[in-house]
């Protein structure tokens, strides 16, 4: 009877482990309701563990974290607007979603911190160290380290380096669906069914401020501006989407999907690599650091065109040279680039692995006692 007892508890305690890997909201919600001292125990514990793994890719992404700053307004913004209900609403956040307290802002070339620290006078303060418990449990069951939004943001601030379009990108930050910018907007609904309205006040505005931009071609009927808009938007999708993937593939573990609105990168085309394994490849070839790569595509980068919306972007042309400058240093470390990848895959996998593993134990339930 009492071996069957242990063998259902090692059971219910296994059983909840794998949950807390594929339902990590479910997790979190569960470890916020335990006692407050036993939550900074277990955080604390969870903390140094995770500080102590000793690798080159989580210490290359521990930097970056810490080197990050919020930087300075390139650019003057513009009036808020909503655009009102008839806008498709943003979609249910995912469980795999990387939670972000900080998040870089396109177009103004600064972070904005969403969860600054309050007062410890005040009692806002419990709440806000609860959240960051609860910051990094979530993190830490994703398989990334608690301070990878910060890693995150620092690797679009060095990516973000072409200041051309950030007068458009500011203006359709401040055109807003809700609490989502117009930008945001666009780039979940491109290729769905679903579609934005362009208000006539709005493409009014566009006019007023951007009609300069192009003598050739003005910007004299709404739907000129429609249509000028629209093609500004595809452009600069190539090429803030191609650095959000990139920043995204060097942080996330293999087996965490990209953002929805991402996950035309990490798909594959017959005979090639998709984006996603091309950058865990370069990143191995420079022993795991992504700063000599962000520096590399910073260099040989295209220029967005100007106007924006007088032809489109394509970030592929140099960025298939860069990695076919490295293809022979990864032939010459294994068989074959496949063999390179999977070894690549392999090492950031047992990254995430042992991130988890350490938040699956500070999550576990007590063993009953025997």
């Amino acid at each position: 009877m009492i071996l069957c007892r242990r063998l259902l508890s090692t059971v219910i305690c296994i059983a909840a482990l794998h949950a807390s890997m594929q339902e990590p909201g479910k997790a979190v919600e569960a470890f916020a309701h335990r006692p407050v001292r036993e939550q900074e125990s277990l955080a604390a514990a969870l903390r140094a563990e995770l500080d102590a793994l000793a690798d080159p890719a989580l210490a290359a992404q521990r930097a970056l974290a810490a080197a990050g700053v919020p930087g300075q307004p390139r650019t003057k913004t513009f009036p808020r607007h909503d655009a009102g209900k008839r806008a498709p609403k943003p979609g249910e956040r995912r469980d795999t979603d990387l939670p972000l307290r900080v998040q870089y802002v396109f177009g103004l070339g600064i972070v904005e911190n969403h969860s600054p620290a309050p007062d410890p006078k005040k009692p806002q303060h419990a709440v806000w160290e609860g959240d960051q418990r609860r910051h990094l449990l979530h993190s830490a069951l994703l398989g990334v380290l608690p301070d990878t939004d910060r890693t995150l943001a620092e690797l679009l601030r060095q990516l973000d380096r072409d200041p051309s379009a950030d007068r458009f990108v500011a203006f359709l930050e401040a055109w807003r669906n809700g609490e989502e910018s117009f930008y945001q907007a666009l780039d979940r609904t491109a290729g769905t069914a679903e579609s934005v309205f362009f208000y006539d006040l709005m493409l009014h505005d566009f006019t007023a401020a951007f009609a300069a931009d192009d003598s050739t071609a003005p910007l004299s009927t709404l739907t000129a501006a429609h249509d000028a808009l629209h093609a500004a938007f595809l452009a600069y999708r190539q090429y803030r989407g191609f650095r959000e993937a990139l920043a995204y593939s060097i942080v996330l573990p293999p087996d965490v999907p990209l953002p929805h609105c991402l996950q035309r990168y990490e798909q594959k085309v017959a005979g090639s690599y998709s984006l996603r394994e091309q950058v865990v490849m370069l990143l191995a070839l420079n022993d795991w650091d992504p700063r000599p790569l962000i520096t590399q595509v910073d260099d040989t980068a295209a220029p967005l065109p100007t106007p924006l919306w007088q032809s489109g972007y394509d970030p592929y042309p140099r960025w298939n040279e860069l990695f076919a400058a490295g293809v022979p240093a990864m032939v010459a470390a294994a068989e074959d680039t496949d063999a390179w990848l999977r070894r690549a895959r392999e090492h950031l996998q047992q990254n995430a692995v042992a991130i988890v593993a350490a938040a699956q134990r500070a999550v576990a339930p007590k063993a009953p006692p025997r």
